[in-house]
Order: structure tokens, then C-alpha cells, then sequence
């Protein structure tokens, strides 16, 4: 029971503990994120150019590197020519000194050793611990006559931790054939086909801490996390006034707005209702009526006509009125054209054919034609 519960408390811990790095991490990238790249490597003292030594049994190489893994630079020596000189040589021609490149060298595939170490995910916080004594435990060597260093890959359940070290005597001997001190190594790597390559360096021996620069940097970053924490702050208190102020007048206003709304709904009822009144009054003062019509047709038919029908069709808002009329006349073709020339009508046409009706002696028609909506006071009386 006791064994579970305090199972429960490590993994809580650790789970809290994993959650404050992540947002650390996160704030940390934004924050970084609002300066300029430089600016950015300046505070956090990752803008340094690497310089990696590199040697096989004939040349010497030297590369420089830039912190995002570009490779800059180049340079092969014969191992006859070689001096401590050429380094600076090599940095002097590219515009830098030892002070602006941190210096990584290259061991040989066989002075390069590499372990794979699988924990489970609660041992997060002591992986450091288990790494060293694992290494003491499981090798032949002993920590104090090694380099070494290590990565975690983090997975659902585990974490799969890749260990790298490298023999003390063998970064001394390349130390004494680069012409360095060890102290000036900051990154040991391991030899590869590809040469050219930009890899990470494997094994970290040194982690800024030739300045005291670094420290200054640190506070600056500090003092400025610090003014955007109080600037956050700041302008969330007032954020906070404003809601307030704006939570108060919420309901005012949206009585204020209903008000509103209600008089428009009015006004544009009212509106509409003057629009159609006033429609009419136009459609009344300039369309005929139809005792009009009846008056000009009266006028129109001869005497040796005479209509069994008359018609008058409603006009729409955009059409005319339409007139349609059937009768006998002794002349019928020639009752389109005096239509047609009446100010009252136009587009006067048969609709028809015209028959001789036996009985009436007289020709059988039926006729229609437009009116014309603006022929109001022009017909002849």
C-alpha cells in the first residue's frame, strides 16, 4: 500500500516537474521570439561560431561552423605544416578570433564509444545518478579517466538515453596535436564518412563558461522576463477595469440598441406605406381611366361597325394597360391602323383571321392593342 502510494507521489511529481520545464521552455521561445536573431543568440550565449578540428595520418582540417550546423568555412594542412599558429591564421583570414568560436574536435571512430541505456519514464529526474554509475558498473572504466555525456529520447512509457564517452589520454593527445589546451575544448564528436556533415557536437566538456559575460547575459534575460511579466500584469489589470466598466454598461446598452432598433422597424413601415401611397397616386394620375378607353374606342369605330366585346386587361407596376375588343365591321383590316395612329393606343394588331359572317353581311374581327400609359389628357374628346 505505502509502496503505491508513494509510486503515485514520484510520478505526480515528476509529471509536475516535466510540465513546469515544458512551459518553461515555451515562455523561454516566445520571449526569445520578440527579439532579433542576434539578440536572441546574445542573451542566450548560443550565437557562437564552432570552430572543429579534425586530423587523419596525412592532413589536419579545419572547419567553421555556425550554430545552426551551416558550414561556414574550411581549410586542410599537412600534418608537416601544421601549427598552433594555423589556427589563428585560419580565424584570422575569416575575420574572428579564438574569442568569438567555441572549438569542437573530432576523435577517431575507435577512440569514440557510444552505449544505449532504456529507463522507465519515472526515472526522469535522476537519470544523471543512474547514467554515472552505470557507467562505472558496466564498463571497464573508470569516470575519472573518461569523458562523457549523454541524450534522452523521451517515448510514451520510457526514456531510451544514448551515452557517449571518449578516453581522457586520447582528447589529451589531440589536444597536444592541435596545439591546444584541453580546457579549450568545449565539444568533443566522433569521426564520420561524411565529414562535411553538421552534426551536433556529441560530448559537451565545456558549457560557456570562458566569460563572465555569460552571467551578464543570464540577468538580462532575467530583468527582462521580469518587465514583460509586469507589463502582462499591468495590462491585465486594466484589461480587467475595462471589462468591468464594459460588463455595467452591457445592459444599458443593449436597451439603448432595442430602442433604437423599434423606432427603424417604424420608421421604415411608415416609409413603405408613404412609397405605396404615393404609387398609386402616379399610377391614378397618369393611367387612363376606363371611361377614357371607352370614349376614344366610341370614336375610333365607324359606322359600319359595331363590337359585341370590350376588354380592358389590369396593367401592372411595369406594363400597360391592354385592350381587346371583337365585333363586325364592313372594313375590319382597316380598324388596326386607325388604332394605331389613336394617341390613346399603340401596337394595334389582329389577333385573328377575319371571317365573313353570312348573316351579318359584315367581316368578323377580333383586335387588341396597347394603352398607353401616358396618353392621360391627349386623347381626342
Amino acid at each position: 500500500m505505502w509502496a503505491q502510494v508513494s509510486w503515485l507521489r514520484s510520478s505526480v511529481s515528476l509529471q509536475v516537474s516535466q510540465l513546469n520545464a515544458r512551459f518553461g521552455r515555451w515562455w523561454l521561445r516566445e520571449f526569445l521570439a520578440l527579439f532579433p536573431e542576434r539578440v536572441a543568440q546574445w542573451l542566450t550565449g548560443s550565437g557562437k561560431i564552432a570552430l572543429v578540428l579534425a586530423q587523419d595520418d596525412a592532413f589536419v582540417e579545419l572547419r567553421l561552423r555556425s550554430s545552426g550546423g551551416a558550414q561556414l568555412a574550411s581549410m586542410r594542412v599537412t600534418r608537416g605544416e601544421y601549427t598552433a599558429a594555423s589556427i589563428d591564421d585560419f580565424l584570422r583570414h575569416n575575420k574572428l578570433t579564438r574569442f568569438d568560436v567555441t572549438i569542437a574536435v573530432v576523435l577517431r571512430p575507435e577512440q569514440f564509444y557510444t552505449r544505449k541505456l532504456v529507463l522507465p519514464r519515472q526515472a526522469g529526474n535522476v537519470v544523471d545518478g543512474i547514467v554515472a554509475r552505470d557507467l562505472a558498473e558496466k564498463t571497464p572504466f573508470r569516470l575519472e579517466n573518461i569523458y562523457y555525456d549523454y541524450a534522452i529520447v523521451q517515448e510514451a512509457d520510457k526514456l531510451t538515453v544514448t551515452q557517449q564517452l571518449a578516453k581522457r589520454d586520447s582528447v589529451e593527445a589531440a589536444a597536444i596535436a592541435f596545439g591546444i589546451e584541453v580546457s579549450d575544448i568545449a565539444f568533443l564528436d566522433a569521426a564520420t564518412q561524411q565529414e562535411d556533415a553538421a552534426r551536433e557536437p556529441a560530448i559537451t566538456l565545456r558549457r560557456d563558461r570562458n566569460d563572465r559575460t555569460f552571467w551578464a547575459r543570464r540577468m538580462a534575460l532575467a530583468l527582462a522576463g521580469s518587465a514583460v511579466a509586469l507589463t502582462l500584469t499591468a495590462g491585465g489589470i486594466d484589461y480587467w477595469r475595462q471589462q468591468s466598466a464594459l460588463d455595467t454598461l452591457g445592459p444599458q446598452i443593449a436597451n439603448a440598441r432595442r430602442q433604437a432598433q423599434e423606432v427603424r422597424d417604424a420608421f421604415a413601415k411608415l416609409e413603405h406605406r408613404q412609397n405605396s401611397f404615393g404609387h398609386l397616386l402616379a399610377r391614378k394620375r397618369h393611367t387612363p381611366a376606363l371611361l377614357d378607353i371607352w370614349n376614344e374606342v366610341t370614336r375610333l369605330v365607324p359606322s359600319d361597325s359595331w363590337l359585341t366585346e370590350l376588354h380592358v386587361t389590369d396593367a401592372s407596376p411595369s406594363q400597360d394597360h391592354r385592350l381587346a375588343v371583337s365585333g363586325f365591321s364592313a372594313a375590319a383590316a382597316k380598324l388596326v391602323v386607325t388604332f394605331d395612329r389613336s394617341p390613346l393606343f399603340r401596337e394595334a394588331a389582329l389577333t385573328t383571321a377575319i371571317a365573313l359572317d353570312s348573316t351579318e353581311q359584315r367581316e368578323r374581327f377580333a383586335l387588341q392593342a396597347m394603352v398607353r400609359s401616358d396618353a392621360m389628357g391627349n386623347a381626342t374628346p
